[in-house]
Parts: C-alpha cells; structure tokens; sequence
C-alpha cells in the first residue's frame, strides 16, 4: 500500500470518528450547562442544535459536585466494584 492510499485511509477513518465522538461532546456540553440551557422554554430563547448551543455559557464546573452529593455515590461505587470483582474471579475460575 503505497503512502497515498494510507493517508486517504487514515483521512477517511478520521471523519468517520466524528459522528461517533458526537454523543460524548453533547454529553459533556449539557453536564457543564444550567437547568435553562438544557431544557429552554420554547418562544423564550428556544433554539436548535448549533455550535453556539454546543458551547455553554457560563461552564458550571460546580455541577459535578452537585451530582455527586444528590446521590449515594461512595454506597454506588462499592457495590460496582464488589460485582465486577466477583464477576472476574467468577469467570476465571469457571475458564481455569
């Protein structure tokens, strides 16, 4: 394969990771958004998707800590854990 046909390739795979990056972005776009950002009321400041909607303004970093306090995170994390490690050690006794 000759250096031209590598690059198309790698230019054609990188668009292509565009559309699969896209629900990352508007996941961390609206978890650094206010309440009226993310759910507008329509005729009041209603508007569709755009890069400008993309963006937040002001970015509320102090969202994170308002969701890790709304819930038992520590309790949630524990119990995570505890089924994953059983799962593995399950698994590799099963396979041994």
């Amino acid at each position: 394969m000759s250096a031209a046909q590598r690059l198309a390739v790698h230019a054609v795979l990188i668009l292509l990771c565009f559309p699969a990056l896209l629900p990352m972005c508007w996941m961390l776009s609206t978890s650094l958004k206010s309440d009226a950002q993310i759910f507008p009321v329509e005729g009041h400041g209603a508007s569709a998707l755009s890069l400008r909607t993309m963006i937040p303004s002001p970015v509320l970093w102090s969202n994170y800590p308002k969701a890790l306090g709304a819930i038992p995170f520590v309790v949630y994390l524990k119990n995570t854990l505890f089924l994953c490690i059983v799962n593995v050690v399950g698994a590799v006794l099963s396979s041994a």
